[in-house]
């Protein structure tokens, strides 16, 4: 009894930030939703300004664009695929090559990530309404 009442000013110092945490994180939604039609309308913009900035580039062979303080570069990014489409592709050219099926069933776990090994212990808190 006397190491649960040890560990209760812990748990009541855990709960206090937690708490704490969980009014930040609510107040940072509310601004979040306070500016984003303006942060729609600001990507909007600056996508039609990056479309013109880019076809200009393209069309004089311009690597970048230099104005003031002000340098701008072309730069190709790979889309991202999600883990299911590469999981697919591999599973295809596995496949193609004939490579066995446990053999295939290993690389896709590899690539997905065995969720089974990599586990780690975290606290739920739930807080009763009754004071």
């Amino acid at each position: 009894m006397a190491e649960y009442q040890s560990i209760l000013p812990v748990v009541r110092e855990y709960k206090r930030l937690y708490v704490e945490t969980q009014k930040i994180n609510e107040e940072i939604k509310q601004y979040r939703l306070k500016f984003k039609p303006r942060l729609m309308k600001l990507k909007e913009e600056q996508d039609h300004l990056q479309k013109v900035i880019l076809e200009f580039m393209d069309k004089y062979k311009h690597p970048g664009i230099r104005d003031q303080d002000t340098t701008i570069l072309k730069q190709d990014k790979k889309k991202k695929t999600s883990i299911s489409t590469r999981a697919s592709e591999v599973e295809e050219i596995l496949t193609r090559c004939n490579i066995s099926r446990d053999t295939q069933q290993s690389v896709m776990d590899a690539l997905k990530g065995n969720k089974d090994k990599d586990t780690q212990s975290i606290l739920k808190l739930k807080i009763s309404n009754s004071k």
